[in-house]
């Protein structure tokens, strides 16, 4: 029976390692004989990182009337998934799982392990095992753990946890974890690990501590992935007929599918095959078939490996995503891929802006039928993985794609068709193409930016100029009182000073406290009290007009007032506005004992500037002025004995209104002195 047309199975797995394509090669072929494509889609074996973004997206827009997921590295991800798919209203087969009420397709782990244990501890007489353990969560490790366990205490031999080790189903995890035992514990007969991938890294481990297999250790694992064979001395491990499971899966996808009421879940056999690394290797030269076989693969693998590298080599010279595309374009006979498609989305997805079906990616390298294809132009969804014109390469055959990630973003994806028995090292592939566009990516962007930048800059020189002014004066302000800081008098005073030094012209200066102000504080708080100054701050700015003047807020209640061409008498008839000023203004302040309203003390100085004094001279002498206010009763204006009347200074008509914070030479400024001394009361 062929289903109508429009019918497509959906394979989810975590990557394209040996397991996923050999339960794929099993599941393919079910599928063709019914006329129904199949899409794989990895949704990467990324421990600690989420199912891709836009896997959703591409699940609801393929639109499948049946899914086949295989295990995942976190149950998490596995929970996430599976409850995703319960939305779509499809059947879902499951392999390698044991869920209640689903229905399933797993090897027959309990039968298989029995067999290898008896091996090597009946065939072997092995009494002191290692284990390395696979993934926690998955049923397929705790199921051949606990035969593990078991088939001991059959024999009545005890485990010992000290020598039970986490290898997570991966060689780069077991090596480290069984080198460090062996450094401590020599004494082991046999090391059980739990899948082919893991054992590898045992392999790597015994040899690497000075140890031999099998004449000091045995080693098995368990798949019969490739590397059993290729891994000298040769791998025992325990044959679970991965074809088998994917063509099971098929089929009871397919009866769901008919509308057969389906409720059991099936179970594969397994076997155990014993090679070197638990027996006395065979002469080299005298493995007939097999030894060729091995020799073959193992020339695969080489022939993949190089292209991978020179792949590898030749992206870092991509300067454009046409570039990568032509990179790969070179690669994919040499990589085993009869078809292969590259999409880039138009901006990365991350789950910042984890975007909906709609999001736009673009077509840039199309490789079929034996050579590389003019891209059609424009964008489209990339949650329907081609654009329309290419639509129908998803129903031809097994399509499998894969998420570029960099992090957590998402740049495009990978589609492609392999050559039957074509075990891809589509990690290594994706790492590579990821970080070439990656790169090509951030290029890009920063040239758009530098080419913004130079527009910008090109068409609004004198509004930067004028932005950078004001954030200058920006920096002389201050922040309560909006009138010039601390910085701006300082820097000013030097300029001034130093332009009356080479004129031998003097500079006057006021220096101003506001009268009791912590006793204001106290009475009225500190909103009150800064309103109180920045009544002080506006009076000085209605009074000091002069286009050189620069009122200032010195520190805390004091004042300054910079008068470069006042005089005596200038400065003199400032303090005497500004005091009638605030006067005017009328702030009470009921804690003073001065006055009932609040009043300032002024210190004026004027000092003849010259190259061999300081500026601080003149502060110090302002400074002194205003302490004899102070001590004589607070509210009035004292003159420095000292100060010299500037020659023909007189009152001054007000050109223009006098400066604020700025412009000043950015020079840094020595800090002004203060006399250090402290009013009475």
């Amino acid at each position: 029976m062929t289903l109508p047309s429009g019918h497509r199975v959906m394979v989810l797995v975590t990557g394209w390692a040996e397991y996923q394509a050999r339960l794929v090669d099993g599941i393919a072929p079910v599928l063709q004989r019914r006329g129904i494509p199949c899409h794989v889609h990895m949704t990467g074996w990324d421990r600690n990182r989420p199912l891709p973004f836009g896997l959703q997206d591409m699940i609801r827009a393929a639109r499948p009337t049946g899914i086949i997921v295989t295990t995942m590295d976190e149950r998490s991800k596995e929970e996430v998934l599976l409850d995703q798919l319960s939305t779509l209203g499809v059947p879902v087969v499951l392999i390698g799982y044991d869920r209640p009420g689903a229905l399933g397709v797993r090897g027959d782990n309990v039968s298989g392990m029995r067999e290898l244990m008896a091996h090597v501890l009946d065939d072997c007489g092995a009494r002191r095992l290692m284990l390395v353990r696979g993934v926690p969560h998955q049923l397929d490790s705790i199921e051949r753990e606990g035969v593990f366990r078991e088939e001991l205490l059959r024999r009545g031999l005890s485990v010992e946890e000290g020598l039970v080790v986490d290898g997570h189903f991966l060689a780069e995890i077991a090596f480290p974890a069984v080198c460090d035992l062996l450094r401590r514990d020599r004494a082991v007969d046999a090391v059980v690990a739990l899948n082919d991938r893991s054992a590898v890294g045992v392999l790597d481990a015994i040899s690497h501590t000075g140890l031999r297999v099998p004449g000091d250790v045995l080693v098995t694992g368990f798949d019969d992935d490739e590397v059993a064979s290729l891994s000298w001395p040769g791998l025992t491990t325990v044959a679970q007929d991965l074809e088998g499971q994917g063509a099971a899966a098929a089929d009871l996808l397919l009866r769901v599918m008919d509308g057969e009421r389906v409720s059991e879940s099936v179970q594969v056999p397994s076997r155990v095959v014993i090679r070197g690394s638990t027996r006395a290797p065979a002469v080299v030269g005298d493995g007939g078939d097999a030894e060729q076989t091995a020799i073959r693969l193992a020339s695969g693998r080489v022939a993949a490996q190089d292209a991978l590298l020179s792949m590898s080599y030749s992206l870092l010279w991509c300067d454009t995503v046409e570039e990568v595309g032509d990179v790969l374009a070179t690669a994919v006979t040499r990589l085993g891929l009869l078809r292969c498609f590259l999409v880039l989305r138009e901006q990365p997805l991350s789950e910042d802006n984890g975007g909906g079906g709609t999001d736009p990616g673009r077509l840039v390298l199309d490789y079929r039928d034996g050579k590389v294809h003019p891209v059609p132009p424009g964008t489209f969804p990339v949650a329907r993985l081609l654009p329309d014109v290419l639509s129908g390469e998803l129903d031809r055959d097994v399509l499998t794609s894969q998420a570029l990630r960099v992090g957590v973003k998402e740049l495009g994806y990978l589609l492609f068709e392999a050559v039957p028995g074509t075990r891809l090292k589509n990690f290594m592939v994706q790492a590579f193409l990821s970080r070439a566009i990656e790169s090509v990516f951030t290029t890009r962007e920063n040239e758009r930016y530098t080419s913004l930048l130079e527009q910008a800059v090109a068409q609004r020189t004198r509004d930067l100029e004028e932005v950078n002014a004001r954030l200058e004066r920006s920096l002389m302000l201050d922040g309560l009182t909006q009138i010039a800081n601390r910085l701006a008098f300082q820097r000013r005073i030097e300029e001034c000073w130093q332009a009356a030094a080479v004129n031998g012209g003097a500079v006057a200066l006021l220096m101003i406290d506001v009268d009791l102000f912590k006793p204001y504080n106290d009475h009225y708080g500190h909103v009150q009290g800064d309103r109180a100054l920045q009544t002080v701050a506006e009076c000085l700015e209605r009074t000091a007009l002069h286009e050189d003047d620069l009122a200032c807020r010195y520190g805390g209640e004091e004042f300054a007032v910079l008068l470069p061409s006042a005089g005596l008498r200038g400065a003199t008839a400032v303090a005497s506005r500004f005091r009638d000023e605030l006067a005017r203004r009328a702030v009470p302040h009921a804690a003073s004992s001065v006055s009932s309203v609040l009043t300032v003390s002024v210190g004026i100085a004027v000092r003849s500037a010259r190259p061999d004094l300081a500026a601080e001279t003149l502060v110090e002498a302002a400074d002194a002025a205003l302490y004899d206010a102070k001590i004589s009763g607070r509210d009035r204006v004292v003159v420095n004995p000292d100060s010299v009347p500037a020659p023909g200074a007189g009152p001054r008509p007000p050109r223009q209104r006098r400066r604020t914070a700025g412009p000043v030479p950015p020079a840094a400024v020595p800090r002004a002195g203060r006399s250090g001394r402290t009013p009475p009361g």
